[in-house]
């Protein structure tokens, strides 16, 4: 059956085969509450708008409908065996599915289709369900969690499931359990998700962070799919859960009875059994539906102005019945936890029910709608009195304690209402109250007035709830727990929801209940929640809402805000703390003015009033305008604020007269004197109830100023004191004024607004004497307080106290760090010269409190500080321009020297790495600290790693920027990367992940969930970049990586354990990989440490990849670990990737075999992806595939045939690029990357490509190759140009030479390392760093600004990113290509791609513009691609046009080029100059065989019958070759050799110059030569190399060649001789040059050699003797030579000839005697060679010669072409003698051979003996030298119907015959 349509529930065959995945609604919770969960929205609105989601959506309440008839038909068709293929390898069991499904159905009363669903979902997720099961262990047998250095044992469970053992994990029992467990918790999650939508659609909230795009609300279905689909989903739902007659809130209420009798009676699903796991999951998600379907309630009332009564009756009956929940308990920990939320929730809808906020401004203004409410039915307020009074009645706080005082402020403004009633005529009432609905308002009250206590039951209300039920104890609490509870990012506007709520309570109250503590604690508690300083600073990531935060609606209220920032204004300084704290509040919320300066400034910045008690004993006023009994006082005199000295007050003369001005402060500016009251100032006195009196006085002064001032009071040695105490402020206030000043930095330090910063801190410090300001203050308050003995730190405030000043030190080091460097290194805080100082101290003393304020307070001031040296360590090394009172001349640009910072780092490192290991024992009273402390470390630790080895290339990591990190990151390097032993510092690290993976998961997604997988999150991070560090040092990582591999199974169930942990856990899992792959040495198996159960439940889990979710990134990730896997080494990993067979005992040929319980192989599927053309849209992921299935081929021969037997994936994947744009290299948009892209992907196909068709022509199949000729359009048009094309030199040239004038720093500075780079991902931050570079360099605009360097860094980045990927792309195509080449001749259509090729590759050398760092390699690759194509197209005598034009485009190519043509093969560019002169060589060869080709001309035409000559062109291009090429480079070359030995003896000669360049030198002079029609060239020849003296250069190489014979080797190679005499030989080929060298006797310059002498051994020299290659120098070299000159000479130069080759008498015995018939006894004769001894010559070694012996001599190739060439010799000496004058030489001056050395006689008989007798024994006698003969000899002879059998055997034979004719034809003359 094809799949449906249906994203909800496609085919049930698609399931069960794997090709759909279904996204059960815990998954598609989890991924809609992630934070970053805007790469799901797509997948998440095709799922909730599905049509069959939203039917579900639309009744969340009850989701399944009952079975029924049609269910159970639809049911059957699904299931019917028409729409599902049979299973043959038992994936699944259809009838099992089937049987467990209508199970399900019949105990939880939901119809099939829903249960089937349900029991699909539980099947595919059968093996995430059991990794998480917590028993499974190595062998498959129970086990418990590890303990890593934990001080409590850690949970076993997670996720809801209870553990089982693997043994039983998939019995009926257990199945069923689950099956139970994944509809429960499918129900719950469903609900959660429409309670999130519903509330979305009434705040209007950004679920998916698309700020600004709030379209209005949907009305209807048809809008469910619109813009803002989130908001038209939430309509739709709560449109369609209305039913008629039943309100929102009726229908939810009803949910909520039944449930809570379901948690009464139990789940019932096992009748009167009991499955303790299936009733604990039952309970908790019970629970969790009834706290949700309670928030729904909230969000409901929130949108109503009156609620109905029948649901106020209802919902207050249930508190009757379950006392509001005060009582509620459950026996399983995982379920009490969720009372606190279910009870504040409770207490919140008891409290929203009665809307406080609407009701007594109803009843104020009289209106008509009073008469709607609730108030005006008397059974509705009988049933609220009679729940209030019984909650009222406990005498204790309790959950109705907001109610009760709600229900107290209602019924006070009610009864004012009533007598405004009775007190008013009918006729005057306003319209709508007619005297029926007065009688019914009055009627209702009597519920009210009429108590049943016989009390006044208003009154009773307030009491109770204000001195009973403590509501402001409550209220408190109450905030916290809402706020902590409902404190993640979706919950964002339930939070501030809720909380809104308790402020209008409170707002309310203030008719009744004055300004005092009480208020103002629960005013504080709302204001923050759960929220604190670092929420100010870091504030964490919520949804944007239309909800407003309770800050706002406090400002916005003009009148609630008179009464309560006003009243603490007024209050100011008598009472400094609350002012403070509400200041305070507003920072945490982060609001700023239109100035951008922090909003609680404007309520502290000017002060109008001062409110202190008067000093004692005086009264410095008199009271005035007495008739208005007011106490309305003026000052007769000037009052101060503050008095000099303590103690002794300096007013006190001025009250008698003495001084009009009460203070003026010692070298007081003008701006002080402002702190002193004149006389004259009006005000009032407050309270004159006891002495001193407190006066409120009408005076304007900075409030700033004045905290200040207030705080240098406490400084030690201070002259100030507050003039009223006559002492300093106290600690309790100090920290709260140092605790407002650093939440205002905060503020600014969160928007980055320095200029705030500034402007707080001057205000703050105008006050100060000139040497001081309000920062000096602070950290001096801070040191002098750490400085207290420990054991008064617990002092109550002096913590706190600590805490603050904590707090201001780290806003100030994150707006200006130059003024806290300094500070540390002076302070206690670190004793830099010994171990900790008073951190350390401090911190132990809070262990016995149990709270770590001060701790956190630390290590995030390290991590302030790590960042700062980053932020700074540009700024430091350039000198500060401007000085002002905030920016000091600067040390180094951070207030101290480097080498201080440098200290405080290393201390700091050392301290937090101390605490790292040992705060796993510690006591945190509240987790979450704990779960601060760690994160913040973990990840300062990786900061670390990543800024000393993540950029730049220098080696010294002291050298770098952040060279003052450098000893921190060795410190931390030495402490977890320990080779053995200590496992100390690994164990917390382990035990995080361990936790991480046992730790429960909950669909109430608290800041303790929130914090959890932070910290496992941090904790991946760090282990990861600790192994990548290793890596990248080259580090052993032995300890490490063991303990890693032992628990591969806690990081395999970590994977599955939250979606947040996938791609972490896979990046280490990688790195693991990478790490233990990296050594020869046998890697650890992943599978093997995973042990059998757990590695194939990991197996089976990923092998779904992203599925359902369809997460990219996650995706990416799955194929980057796949590919890691396939290439390091991870065999049983690899096989089921290959063969998707996880069996340790599989093999190649069990796979089709082999039960197949794991689906396709991933390579199966790849393949099948990679074969739809739709998949390469998403090109990333495509990429990813295809370096999976190139690397798969690379390390697994079996793949390639995998891959070849996939033709569709073959057909498909060449025409992929052919069918896309062409590539647009010089973009206009710099960061389009697209190019990049395809450029990897081509690579990719390119690689794939060359293994098949390597693995094909192995077999003969060259049909690929045929179907790639048409295809290679792409490859062959912009892999060789691109890099050059991309690169813009100007513009990365000029950008490094401004940025180092700017910076006085390279940008490599901020080059990536492979610690932070990502290979293949391309794009604007692909090189440079950019995140690195902006905190670097973001102090500067020149950085920052619109066309600063950091865009120019981006377009260099871009520009980088193209040349990397043309280079990629060079390389593999320079694979296909090569292999394409192996059959040319078979597939000549594809030599006219190749040749094309060729020539572009050659062509395009001049013009690169790369950076030599890049363009050596990328020119090099190019040139190795052309010759190596070249060499093939001339192997198939291809007759392309380029390849016969390829001679004049190398030779333009070579002169155009910079390189120095005399000095090319020893210079710079040498192995360039070496490549493009083996191409030179090449490019002769067509030319050499005139039959195929046109003649040598560079001119085109259609004549095929052109002369046969050089054309003026081409013979201009041969001569300069020969002089600018060959005879330029051999004289230097043989300079060099000659200056090299000179100076060095003891220096090799292939150093100097290789013997290879000679070769190649040689090679094309001989090519040259060989040239048809050459000869017309013979007398420019002549010329250019006499003029260059060739000849004397070479002979003169010769003479000292012994020279460059190594003393050291053991196999002396004379080389250098033999190529300097085959220079000779070539030359002499042509008859001028003969002649010159016979005239400038070079053979007695050869002869008297040192090599030649050689050939003076008493048995010579043969071709087994050594050095082997002297034998070459006789044979291939001397003899030629003397033919040559005897040829173009003649006579004159036959006597030295003669001469020449006589003085080697034994050379020429030796060679006669090398073909006797039968060796003579005692004559050096070798023995017959074993099989053994001719393999060794076939390898170009050399066969044992024996002396003595009756073996006959081995007769090589070279023995019968030197008797052919010494029977030629001896043939033209006797001619010449027999010409005699004729030839111009008299006859007795033309000598012979010398006979009794060569006997032309005796060897012409031995000669015709082997080759008139048994050739047999010839053949026997033949031995092949070197590789090319042993090929000779495998080789069919060219002659079928001869009598030779072998190639080798013609060539000798052919030799042997020639000499015999010459020796016959020497007798005849």
């Amino acid at each position: 059956m094809a799949p449906t349509d249906s994203t909800y529930f496609p085919s049930l065959e698609s399931c069960l085969y794997g090709e759909n995945r279904l996204l059960s609604w815990s998954a598609a919770l989890n991924a809609l509450s992630s934070i970053d969960n805007a790469q799901y929205e797509w997948i998440l609105e095709r799922f909730l708008t599905d049509e069959d989601a939203l039917k579900h959506l639309e009744t969340p309440l009850d989701p399944f409908s009952h079975p029924s008839t049609e269910t159970k038909s639809q049911f059957e068709t699904l299931t019917a065996a028409i729409n599902i293929t049979p299973s043959h390898h038992g994936q699944f069991d259809i009838d099992q599915i089937k049987a467990d499904t209508l199970w399900l159905s019949e105990k939880t009363k939901i119809n099939e289709p829903a249960a089937l669903r349900i029991v699909v979902l539980e099947w595919q997720n059968r093996p995430a369900l059991q990794l998480l099961d917590a028993s499974i262990g190595a062998d498959g047998g129970d086990h418990t969690a590890p303990d890593f250095g934990s001080s409590k044992p850690l949970p076993q469970v997670s996720a809801g499931y209870s553990a089982v053992g693997a043994g039983n994990f998939s019995s009926n029992p257990r199945r069923q359990s689950r099956l139970l467990q994944s509809y429960l918790s499918e129900k719950s999650s469903l609900l959660r998700i429409a309670e999130i939508l519903i509330r979305a659609q009434q705040y209007e909230d950004d679920v998916f962070g698309r700020y600004g795009e709030h379209t209005p609300l949907a009305k209807g279905k048809e809008r469910a799919r619109s813009d803002n689909w989130v908001s038209g989903l939430g309509s739709v739902i709560q449109e369609n859960m209305h039913q008629p007659g039943m309100s929102l809130l009726t229908r939810c209420q009803s949910a909520l009875e039944r449930r809570l009798e379901d948690i009464e009676t139990g789940s019932g699903y096992y009748g009167e059994e009991l499955q303790p796991s299936v009733e604990e999951t039952f309970g908790a998600e019970t629970v969790k539906e009834i706290i949700y379907i309670m928030q729904m309630m909230s969000t409901f009332l929130e949108a109503v102005s009156v609620p109905d009564t029948i649901a106020i009756r209802a919902w207050y009956s249930l508190m009757i019945r379950y006392q509001f929940f005060n009582e509620l308990q459950f026996a399983t920990p995982a379920i009490q936890m969720l009372v606190r939320p279910l009870q504040s929730l409770t207490s919140l809808i008891s409290l929203q029910i009665l809307k406080i906020a609407s009701m007594p401004h109803l009843l104020d203004n009289a209106a008509e709608t009073c008469i709607t409410t609730y108030l005006a039915e008397r059974e509705a307020v009988k049933d609220i009195n009679q729940a209030l009074i019984l909650a009222a009645e406990r005498n204790v706080p309790n959950v109705a304690s907001p109610a009760v005082f709600a229900w107290a402020i209602i019924t006070d403004a009610w009864r004012a209402f009533t007598e405004y009633l009775n007190a008013t005529d009918e006729v005057n009432l306003p319209i709508g109250l007619g005297s029926n609905n007065t009688r019914r308002i009055l009627d209702s009250f009597e519920e009210v007035k009429n108590s049943p206590l016989d009390l006044d039951l208003i009154q009773f209300f307030a009491n109770s709830a204000t001195s009973v039920l403590q509501v402001h104890e409550v209220l408190p609490a109450l905030a916290i727990t809402l706020s902590k509870t409902f404190s993640a990012r979706i919950d964002h506007s339930f939070n501030l929801q809720s909380r809104n709520a308790l402020l209008a309570l409170v707002v309310n109250s203030l008719s009744l209940v004055q300004y005092s503590e009480p208020v103002i604690v629960s005013i504080l508690a709302i204001l923050n929640g759960r929220d604190g300083y670092w929420d100010a600073v870091h504030p964490p990531a919520r949804t944007a809402t239309r909800a407003k935060t309770p800050v706002e609606i406090l400002l916005g209220d003009e009148w609630t805000k008179d009464r309560l920032l006003v009243q603490a204004q007024s209050r100011y300084p008598l009472e400094i703390v609350p002012l403070m704290q509400f200041c305070q509040a507003i920072c945490v919320n982060g609001l700023q003015d239109q100035d951008e300066m922090p909003t609680a400034l404007r309520f502290i910045k000017n002060l109008s009033r001062y409110t202190q008690r008067l000093p004692h004993g005086v009264e410095p006023y008199s009271l005035v305008r007495e008739d208005e009994n007011q106490n309305f006082a003026c000052l007769n005199t000037a009052l101060p604020m503050f008095s000099r000295s303590r103690g002794q007050p300096n007013f006190g003369g001025a009250l008698d007269g003495h001084d009009s001005q009460a203070l003026v402060l010692m070298d007081a500016t003008a701006g002080e004197e402002i702190f002193s009251l004149p006389a004259g100032t009006l005000g009032s006195i407050l309270d004159d109830s006891s002495k001193p009196y407190i006066g409120c006085w009408e005076y304007s002064y900075p409030g700033l100023t004045h905290l200040a001032l207030l705080l240098s009071t406490i400084t030690s040695g201070s002259y100030r004191v507050d003039f009223a105490t006559q002492a300093p402020v106290d600690r309790f206030q100090a920290a709260e004024i140092i605790g407002f000043l650093a939440s205002a930095l905060a503020v600014c330090a969160r928007y980055d607004n320095v200029g705030g910063a500034h402007a707080v801190l001057e205000a703050a410090s105008d006050g100060l004497d000139r040497t001081e300001d309000i920062i000096t203050t602070v950290l001096t308050i801070l040191d002098e307080t750490l400085q207290t003995p420990v054991r008064d730190v617990e002092i109550e405030g002096t913590l706190d106290l600590l805490v603050k000043c904590m707090h201001f030190a780290y806003g100030v080091t994150k707006l200006l760090p130059q003024r806290i460097w300094p500070f540390l290194s002076r302070s206690s805080l670190l004793d830099l010269d010994c171990s900790g100082g008073n951190l350390v101290n401090i911190v132990t003393t809070e262990l016995s409190l149990g709270r770590h304020d001060f701790l956190i307070c630390s290590v995030r001031l390290f991590d302030a500080l790590i960042e700062d040296s980053i932020a700074s360590a540009v700024e430091r090394r350039i000198p500060s321009k401007q000085i002002t009172r905030f920016e000091e001349a600067k040390v180094g640009g951070s207030g101290t020297t480097e080498k201080a910072m440098e200290k405080i780092v290393t201390a700091l490192t050392r301290i937090m790495t101390d605490i790292f290991q040992s705060a796993s024992s510690w006591r945190f009273d509240d987790v979450n600290e704990k779960l601060e402390v760690d994160t913040v470390i973990l990840r300062a630790f990786q900061k670390i790693l990543e800024y000393v080895y993540g950029y730049d290339d220098a080696r010294e990591p002291s050298k770098k920027i952040t060279g003052l990190l450098a000893l921190g990151a060795e410190h931390l390097l030495d402490t977890f990367l320990v080779p053995s032993g200590n496992d100390l510092a690994l164990e917390p690290l382990l035990g995080f992940l361990a936790a991480g993976a046992a730790a429960p998961s909950t669909t109430l997604l608290s800041d303790t969930s929130s914090a959890w997988i932070t910290r496992t999150i941090a904790g991946l991070g760090f282990v990861e970049t600790l192994l990548r560090t290793g890596v990248l040092l080259d580090l052993k990582t032995p300890r490490l990586q063991s303990q890693l591999f032992e628990v591969c199974q806690l990081l395999a169930r970590l994977y599955v354990a939250h979606d947040s942990f996938k791609v972490p856990t896979l990046t280490l899992l990688e790195t693991m990989v990478l790490s233990a792959g990296r050594t020869d040495e046998e890697p650890p198996s992943l599978l093997g440490h995973l042990g059998p159960e757990t590695s194939k439940c990991f197996l089976k889990v990923l092998s779904s990849l992203s599925k359902p979710l369809e997460d990219s990134t996650l995706e990416l990730r799955i194929w980057r670990l796949l590919s890691a896997v396939v290439s390091n080494r991870q065999q049983w990993f690899a096989i089921f990737l290959l063969t998707g067979d996880a069996g340790r005992g599989s093999t190649r040929k069990e796979k089709n075999s082999a039960e197949k319980s794991h689906g396709r192989p991933l390579l199966q599927y790849a393949l099948d992806q990679l074969a739809d053309p739709q998949t390469f849209k998403n090109r990333r992921r495509a990429i990813a595939m295809l370096d999976f299935v190139a690397l798969a081929q690379d390390n697994w021969p079996w793949a390639v045939l995998d891959v070849r037997k996939h033709t569709e994936f073959i057909s498909t994947i060449p025409g992929i690029l052919n069918n896309s744009d062409p590539p647009n290299l010089e973009l206009n948009d710099q960061k389009d990357v697209r190019v990049c892209e395809e450029n990897r992907e081509a690579a990719r196909i390119a690689d794939i490509l060359a293994m098949c068709l390597h693995e094909a022509r192995q077999v003969g199949d060259i049909s690929l190759a045929k179907d790639l000729s048409s295809k290679l359009y792409y490859y062959r048009d912009h892999a060789i140009k691109g890099a050059d094309t991309a690169y813009n030199e100007s513009l990365h040239v000029n950008m490094v030479r401004n940025f180092e004038m700017k910076y006085s720093i390279s940008p490599k500075t901020f080059k990536r390392t492979a610690l932070t780079a990502t290979p293949g991902v391309f794009g604007d931050d692909y090189f440079y760093s950019l995140e690195h570079a902006d905190k670097a360099l973001g102090f500067d605009s020149s950085w920052s600004s619109r066309k600063g360097f950091r865009s120019e860094f981006e377009a260099s980045n871009i520009m980088l990113s193209l040349v990397e990927s043309h280079v990629i792309l060079l390389n593999s195509w320079k694979n296909l290509a090569v292999e394409l080449s192996q059959v040319l001749k078979e597939e000549p259509a594809l030599q006219f791609h190749m040749a094309k090729v060729v020539k572009d590759c050659v062509s395009e050398t001049t013009k690169s513009r790369l950076p030599t760092n890049i363009k050596d390699g990328f020119l090099q690759t190019r040139l190795d691609l052309a010759f190596t194509l070249t060499q093939k197209l001339v192997d198939a005598k291809s007759t392309e046009p380029d390849v016969r034009n390829l001679f004049s485009t190398v030779w333009g190519t070579i002169r155009d080029s910079t390189v120095d043509l005399e000095t090319g093969l020893t210079g710079p560019d040498a192995s360039y100059y070496r490549t493009i002169l083996k191409i030179l060589f090449l490019s002769l060869q067509p030319h050499l065989d005139a039959t195929r080709y046109r003649p040598f001309t560079n001119e085109t035409t259609s004549d095929k019958h052109t002369m046969s000559v050089l054309s003026n062109d081409a013979a201009q291009d041969v001569l300069d070759v020969l002089s600018d090429v060959i005879c330029t480079s051999f004289r230097h070359l043989c300079t060099t050799l000659h200056a090299s030995d000179s100076s060095n003896p003891n220096l090799n000669s292939a150093v100097a110059a290789p013997s290879s360049d000679l070769v190649t030198l040689m090679a094309l002079l001989q090519t040259l030569l060989s040239i048809p029609d050459i000869s017309t060239l013979y007398p420019q020849i002549y010329l250019r190399v006499t003029s260059s003296n060739l000849i004397r250069y070479a002979t003169s190489l010769f003479s000292w060649s012994h020279q460059l014979i190594s003393p050291a080797s053991d196999n002396p190679d004379p080389i250098y001789g033999d190529l300097a005499l085959l220079f000779l030989l070539a030359l002499s080929s042509v008859p001028a040059l003969a002649h010159q060298i016979a005239v400038d006797g070079v053979l007695a310059a050869l002869s008297s050699a040192p090599l030649t002498q050689l050939f003076l051994r008493p048995r010579g020299c043969g071709p087994f003797d050594p050095p082997t290659r002297l034998y070459s120098i006789w044979y291939r070299g001397f003899l030629p030579l003397c033919l040559n000159l005897l040829r173009h000479v003649g006579a004159p130069i036959a006597a030295e000839v003669g001469g020449f080759l006589n003085q080697f008498p034994r050379q020429l015995e030796r060679a006669a005697r090398s073909i006797e018939a039968r060796p003579t006894r005692g004559s050096p004769a070798a023995a017959k060679p074993t099989a053994q001894e001719k393999a060794t010559a076939s390898e170009g070694g050399a066969v044992r010669v024996v002396s003595g012996g009756d073996a006959l001599q081995p007769l090589t190739l070279g023995l019968a072409s030197e008797l052919h060439s010494l029977a030629l010799v001896a043939l033209i000496l006797a001619r010449f003698r027999a010409l005699g004058p004729a030839t111009g030489v008299p006859a007795d001056q033309l000598p012979t051979l010398d006979p009794r050395s060569f006997p032309v006689a005796s060897v012409r008989e031995e000669i015709e003996t082997w080759l008139g007798g048994n050739r047999k024994a010839l053949r026997e006698r033949i031995v092949p030298v070197g590789e090319r003969e042993a090929r000779w000899a495998r080789r069919e002879a060219a002659d079928p119907g001869g009598m030779c059998e072998s190639r080798l055997e013609e060539r000798v034979v052919g030799e042997l015959e020639s000499a015999v004719g010459c020796l016959r034809e020497i007798g005849e003359v």
